[in-house]
């Protein structure tokens, strides 16, 4: 490929858009740490700075090295984030009550992060085997069903349902696009309500049961958001299960259309909001800079989808469009839960807001994933605007 060739199929837009979406992540963070340590108020917005430098070189070298040349590592990549998540459930840091962290002293490192990333490419690379075999036999979904089930449970039991869930989702938007038929998905999503109605049934007939499987605050957090005023009542954890969303609320409410402006939000500043810098980011941003400030940061998620499908669109080969099918849905999954959870209308799950929350692992393996839809898009048929 030519170099004028690289440059017109290379999406700037994404770029540019990424480039936005760090700018308000740094400004935003920066205002809601400041006073988190008086000695070094720059602490935290410098080290996301850092990592989004970090993030987009990784995010070059995945170009470079391109995507069907990862497709030939899925194998190992897979099964070295097994091992990680098998790794961390053992020998890893507990944090907010789940052991899904490596404690580096210097850096945290989740593996369940780059295990989002390598279930992407080898489910991409297994279902474009299953299209040149020309197969469509329902006991071939076994595989892929496996290979998001593992590290799903394995992640699970952490526990992390949140970014258990987030590989559902990516499993579920990749199932939708692989060619798999209809009448199998039905299958397949039966089997899934069928597990859900078990759970429901089970709670009211034998909840002595049922509260072996899920805890008793597990459940109450899920379930918070629907009246955040009722679980407002420390649980068995010491945590009120509702304050999180009532004060998101309060911060959302108070933005109004301009926003109180940079670090003078009341609940910014006075840390009402617990993980203001982390998962409950988009509060700092609705209460500081309003639902203008809200509703920019949504459109440019908007235009990063949009430049996605029509990457997905013009691409070649069945693994390319998997690849993009997988990245869309897992920053889809997160953008939606994240968010709608800093406006009370889904439960609480400790999902971050990609490209926005502070977090290392978070950045690097979002900029990588970014890297592989890129890489796909040098490999369109056309350039598309």
């Amino acid at each position: 490929m030519t170099p004028g060739t690289w440059l017109k199929r290379f999406d700037w837009m994404i770029v540019a858009v990424l480039v936005a979406i760090a700018c308000i992540s740094v400004i935003n963070i920066a205002s809601a740490t400041h006073t988190l340590d008086a000695h070094h108020p720059s602490y935290y917005y410098t080290r996301q700075i850092i990592w989004f430098g970090i993030g987009f070189l990784f995010m070059g070298m995945v170009v470079a090295i391109g995507d069907q040349r990862l497709a030939e590592w899925w194998k190992p990549m897979y099964w070295i984030g097994i091992v990680l998540l098998v790794a961390v459930y053992l020998f890893g840091t507990e944090i907010n009550g789940a052991k899904a962290w490596f404690d580096l002293k210097v850096l945290s490192v989740q593996p369940s992060e780059y295990m989002k990333l390598a279930t992407i490419v080898a489910l991409s690379q297994y279902f474009a085997k299953l299209e040149e075999s020309g197969q469509r036999r329902f006991r071939d979904l076994f595989v892929p069903m496996g290979m998001i089930g593992l590290p799903f449970i394995l992640i699970v039991i952490e526990p992390d349902l949140g970014m258990g869930m987030v590989m559902l989702a990516m499993g579920i938007g990749m199932f939708m696009v692989s060619g798999t038929r209809w009448r199998h998905l039905l299958v397949l999503f039966g089997a899934g309500a069928a597990m859900i109605a078990f759970l429901v049934v089970l709670y009211h007939v034998d909840p002595h049961v049922f509260f072996k499987i899920i805890k008793p605050y597990q459940l109450d957090r899920l379930m918070a958001f629907r009246d955040p005023v009722k679980y407002l009542k420390p649980d068995e954890t010491g945590n009120a299960p509702g304050y999180h969303t009532y004060e998101s609320l309060i911060a959302v409410g108070s933005g109004g259309l301009w926003g109180e402006g940079f670090q003078q939000g009341a609940q910014t500043q006075g840390r009402f909001v617990p993980e203001n810098y982390t998962d409950f980011i988009f509060s700092v941003l609705s209460e500081e800079w309003g639902f203008v400030g809200s509703m920019t940061l949504i459109l440019l998620y908007l235009i990063f989808f949009y430049r996605m499908i029509l990457i997905a669109l013009g691409t070649r080969d069945m693994y390319g469009t998997n690849l993009i099918a997988g990245v869309f849905s897992m920053f889809f999954a997160q953008v939606f839960e994240n968010i709608g959870m800093n406006i009370g209308i889904m439960p609480i799950t400790g999902i971050t807001l990609p490209f926005m929350s502070y977090g290392g692992s978070s950045i690097a393996t979002s900029m990588m994933a970014v890297g592989l839809v890129l890489s796909v898009g040098l490999r369109r048929k056309k350039t598309m605007f």
